[in-house]
């Protein structure tokens, strides 16, 4: 079961406008020349500003927003409209970009009125205003400020055959992108050369102009650029060897050459005859930053230089003279004092102002400070005189304990990603620019913040809405579905009837467009989520966050437990879901905490730990010791419906075709229905279930207890303590994972010890399965996957339609890991006959195998994937679910704690565990022991053990008593899922104690004792209790004397 969660959007730090980003690392040149990465900003995704007061973020998932001014669409929501400037405009109100099917942004820059993002193919889109061919799209028109142009219908930026980006900048007019080969290309507006490209023409207005004809700039024999900043009218570019480069406009002495005549208009000027800067003896650059008509850069000694206009202090040299328009000023260029030992990290060059991280996490600003966008609470121009840098300069207030991880400065305001992942701005906000939900009215800044005093302090992060990522998934026979952190669900594949639980019978999935933020959500009702949900053949069940069960689909046999002769379907038409779809009727005060949706049945696992079964029962799969359907004839459900007579709690269930599997909370294994193929386990091939008595009679010999439980159609598997996996029953396709296709289970002497556990690999154990059909998958120890059995249209994922297990040599080492990509790690596999869905520690999914109906939710029906070469790894996409993106701190509950075991003593019991695998994105706190006398009825005893050490002990036990135990995790954000129950028993003061779950003492009462002394000839002296029954067993007792001596 999975608990539903909840947590805030995460950000990345991708200030392009400040310094060149790649994915989330700052690119810049070591002292000896060679390239190296700055660490990236932690989990942090970031922002970057306009230079026209409007703002764009990647969030978590890999999704862009975007806020502020919007009159030339470059807010990218397909109108002219401002957002952030109204109330309830923020947050989740806040769409996202379109960019295409799909896709997700690695990086983006914002421009002058353009934005423009690598994806996560590096090819690249850009939108917004489009004079001049900045948008690269051969053609001057804005894109994003009408319908129907962005997603798929956003064309990619051409920039050769076969090229791609990696770092890209937008400046004022022009943009700039350096490729995969290195080259650098340029283009947009080149009225002042500011394309390098020796003369005056725009590129990308017109065409024929982008793709392969687009040039590249050259940058001098052999000279590659690794990084680049497009300003105001000027670029620059650090070369491969730590020099720099600018060209374009220069009244200012931006470009750096101790003149003001503009470069890179003119035949001759590039290349070689381009200079580069004189930075200081032996200094390298290690970022740049293109500002409004100047330029800084830190070197590589984390010193850090601006140079160009400086009308307002933003030089940072205490005066307002321009640096870099006369002879021998860039010789004499000091360095800015940022304060004694600090150094620079990252640097933003805005219009007149200029901002930048220290190496101590700290933000500094200086220059025009009209509207309080330099963040000191008030209007005062700093860097324009002398004593204002330095010491004197004091960090930005951005919070309480929080530090900065980049900034980027737009026109008249300034934003800063923090450590916390979220986003604070400031300064002017006349057109919803800080996002604040209100804007300045007749009065220029009189919505400003950070320009009065305790402004800052007071300053609040921006509302960018809740990410979501997947925490559970199920697949049926032809569908799938995830349920989310924030607890809605989403289902896509075959609808034929209702099973999606959209109100129709239309597959989702199968054609463009259907998944993604297209994909709607299900609905459970009103304020309802789910917590647990199980995809069967043709219908789906959810425990939801009230404990009660719905089901929706197919209805034939009663297998939704709405009882109606006619077996009417729910959620195949309208008006049938949400409020209207009633709750399974489970008994009086009764609730769920496990389903299973079967092919034509379902069971549950009620509160108090009994099991209910409905739907149909042709082989006792119900287990009612009978062959009649259940929930398909009035008075069936509630408290007509019985509980199947397990004689013991259950802990788990899952449902096979015609069988059906329960983990008890001794941990061992019953099983009921169906067992030609010998799924059941029983050793005769005959059905269990279908005559009174036979269900609590059989319990699965599996020489082992059990931690989980898997069905497939025709198979059963179980996890054993130990990590291990044993599987029986039908193994036409090798899904018992024997290297044969012999069926076990169904004849004498196959089950138990003679039931070989099933090779994984050397060493490896298996921390989750799933059994569907005739596969099975498991995520393994070392978070690899690995799935058997059926291969064919690939659903195995190895790049063919073989079987696995079916053969000699196959499993084991032989077996390979599944390739599903770099840099994720599987947290659970769902199995269906044909295909497999895989989710990820990251919160994102891939599926492979058959694409039928959409099942694969990649808008295909006729293309399966994983069953041939280079289908799989890094070429399997994400799925696209509105949250396919990594999610990187998950603020939830933690899952169960597993592998709990007890020694109990007369009047104490010490318990150990393990702790869960996945701890909900924040630190363990503590652990919570429950306890109980017949494993329904529980009471908590260590509310909180206040440690994250795994063991507790429990006193005020009676003695020779058993005691079921269970234990919870704690984090921040509360109580998570409880581990399977353990049972053991205390000792008496004069013996030993029990362990029911496999301990080593086990604890009787002889119903005779025979006096067996010297000359007494046998005699009986007593009938004692019942003892018990062990056919062929010789049990020797000693009696002792009072004081513990043997009697005379």
């Amino acid at each position: 079961m999975t608990s539903k969660l909840k947590f805030a959007l995460t950000l990345w730090a991708v200030f392009a406008s400040s310094f060149i980003v790649g994915t989330g690392a700052t690119t810049f040149a070591s002292s000896s020349g060679t390239l190296g990465t700055q660490a990236p900003l932690s989990n942090v995704i970031g922002a970057s500003i306009g230079s026209s007061r409007f703002a764009c973020v990647i969030v978590a998932n890999g999704r862009v927003k975007c806020w502020g001014y919007g009159l030339y669409g470059q807010l990218g929501y397909g109108d002219t409209s401002s957002r952030g400037d109204d109330p309830n405009e923020m947050g989740d109100n806040l769409p996202y970009v379109e960019l295409g099917t799909g896709r997700t942004v690695k990086s983006l820059s914002v421009g002058g009125q353009q934005v423009c993002a690598i994806l996560d193919n590096d090819k690249v889109k850009c939108w917004g205003q489009g004079v001049g061919g900045v948008l690269g799209l051969g053609d001057g028109n804005n894109r994003g400020d009408g319908p129907n142009e962005m997603g798929d219908n956003l064309p990619y930026v051409d920039l050769g055959t076969g090229r791609t980006v990696v770092t890209l900048s937008a400046g004022a007019g022009h943009t700039c992108a350096i490729l995969d080969n290195s080259a650098l290309k340029c283009w947009g507006y080149n009225t002042n050369g500011q394309l390098g490209l020796g003369d005056t023409l725009n590129r990308g207005d017109g065409p024929s102009e982008m793709g392969d004809n687009l040039p590249v700039v050259n940058l001098g024999t052999g000279r590659t650029a690794v990084a680049v900043s497009a300003g105001w009218n000027h670029t620059c570019a650090i070369l491969d060897n730590g020099s720099l480069k600018c060209w374009g406009y220069n009244s200012d002495g931006e470009l750096g050459y101790d003149d003001a005549t503009t470069r890179g208009d003119g035949s001759g000027e590039m290349g070689d005859s381009l200079a580069v800067i004189n930075l200081g003896i032996g200094r390298t650059a290690r970022a740049v930053s293109a500002g409004k008509l100047f330029t800084c850069a830190i070197l590589d000694n984390g010193t850090m230089k601006c140079w160009g206009s400086n009308s307002n202090g933003q030089l940072g040299l205490g005066d307002i003279s321009s640096r870099g328009v006369n002879v021998g000023e860039m010789a004499a260029l000091p360095v800015i004092d940022l304060g004694v030992g600090r150094t620079a990290v990252q640097v933003s060059a805005g219009n007149e102002q200029t901002c930048v991280v220290l190496d101590n996490a700290t933000a500094k600003c200086w220059g025009i400070n009209e509207y309080g966008q330099l963040g000191y609470d008030n209007l005062t121009n700093i860097g324009d005189g002398a004593g204002e840098m330095g010491a004197s300069l004091t960090a930005i207030n951005v919070g309480v304990g929080r530090t900065v991880r980049a900034v980027s400065t737009g026109n008249e305001f300034t934003c800063a990603s923090l450590d916390n992942h979220t986003v604070k701005c400031w300064g002017r906000n006349g057109l919803g620019e800080l996002g604040k939900g209100f804007k300045e009215g007749v009065t220029l800044g009189d919505a400003a913040l950070g320009d009065n005093s305790g402004e800052m302090a007071a300053l609040t992060s921006l509302d960018l809405g809740t990410s979501y990522s997947v925490t559970s998934i199920s697949t049926g026979e032809s569908h799938t579905c995830a349920i989310f952190n924030n607890g809605s669900v989403k289902c896509w594949g075959r609808n034929q009837f209702g099973q999606l639980g959209y109100g129709d019978i239309s597959d989702r999935g199968d054609s463009s467009n259907e998944m993604g933020l297209n994909l709607p959500f299900v609905d459970l009702g009103t304020g309802r989520t789910a917590i647990s949900i199980s995809a069967g053949f043709t219908h789906t069940c959810a425990i939801l966050d009230n404990a009660k069960v719905k089901c929706w689909g197919r209805n034939l046999y009663g297998r939704l437990g709405y009882p109606d002769i006619g077996g009417n379907d729910w959620g195949d038409g309208p008006n049938e879901m949400g409020d209207n779809l009633a709750y399974v009727d489970l008994g009086t005060g009764r609730t769920a905490s496990a389903i299973s949706a079967g092919q034509s049945h379902t069971c549950a696992v009620l509160d108090d730990g009994t099991v209910k079964c409905w739907g149909y029962n042709n082989a006792g799969q119900l287990g009612y010791g009978d062959t009649t359907n259940h929930g398909d004839d009035p008075n069936e459900m509630g408290d007509n419906l019985p509980n199947v007579p397990l004689g013991v709690a259950a802990s788990g269930i899952d449902t096979g075709a015609s069988h059906t599997c329960a983990l008890l909370i001794n941990q061992n294994v019953k099983c009921w229905g169906y067992d030609f193929r010998g799924q059941v386990g029983s050793g005769t091939g005959l059905n269990i279930g279908d005559a009174p008595g036979e269900v609590a009679a059989n319990t699965v010999d599996l020489g082992s207890l059990a931690t989980a439980i898997s069905l497939g159609d025709s198979h059963s598997c179980a996890v054993l303590t130990s990590g291990s996996v044993k599987c029986w029953g039908y193994n036409f396709h090798g899904q018992l994972g024997r290297g044969d296709t012999t069926t076990i289970g169904n004849l004498p002497n196959q089950m138990g010890s003679n039931l070989a556990t099933i090779n994984v690999g050397t060493g490896r154990t298996v921390v989750s399965i799933d059994s569907y059909g005739n596969k099975n998958c498991v995520v393994l120890d070392n978070s690899s996957a690995k799935c058997w059995g059926y291969g064919t249209f690939g659903g195995l994922g190895y790049e063919d339609s073989n079987h696995r297990g079916d053969g000699s040599n196959e499993m084991g080492d032989n077996l390979a890991a599944i390739s599903l990509g770099s840099s994720v790690q599987p947290a659970q596999i769902a199995a269906s006959t044909s295909r497999a869905c895989a989710r990820f520690t990251d919160g994102r999914m891939k599926c492979w195998g058959n694409s039928a109906y959409g099942g694969l939710g990649d808008g295909q029906t006729a293309v399966n994937v994983g069953d041939a070469a280079s289908e799989m790894g890094n070429n399997l996409a994400f799925l696209s679910l509105d949250s396919s993106s990594k999610v990187l701190a998950p603020l939830g509950r933690p899952n169960a704690p597993t592998s709990l075991s007890a020694q109990a003593a007369s009047s104490n019991a010490s318990l150990s565990w393990s702790p869960p695998i996945d701890n909900g994105g924040t630190a363990i706190t503590g652990y919570r022991v429950d306890q109980s006398g017949n494993g329904s009825t529980w009471t908590t005893v260590i509310a909180n053990t206040g440690s994250t050490s795994t063991s507790a002990l429990v006193s005020s036990l009676m003695e020779s008593t058993t005691y079921y135990f269970r234990v919870y995790a704690l984090n921040a954000t509360g109580t998570g899922l409880p581990s399977a129950a353990y049972s053991v028993s205390t000792t008496s003061s004069s013996g030993s104690g029990s362990n029911s779950n496999g301990g080593s003492f086990i604890p009787v009462t002889p119903s005779r004792m025979m006096d067996t002394r010297n000359g007494t000839g046998g005699v009986a002296v007593g009938k004692v209790g019942n003892g018990i029954n062990d056919a062929g067993a010789v049990l020797e007792f000693s009696v002792l004397s009072k004081g513990g001596l043997p009697g005379s």
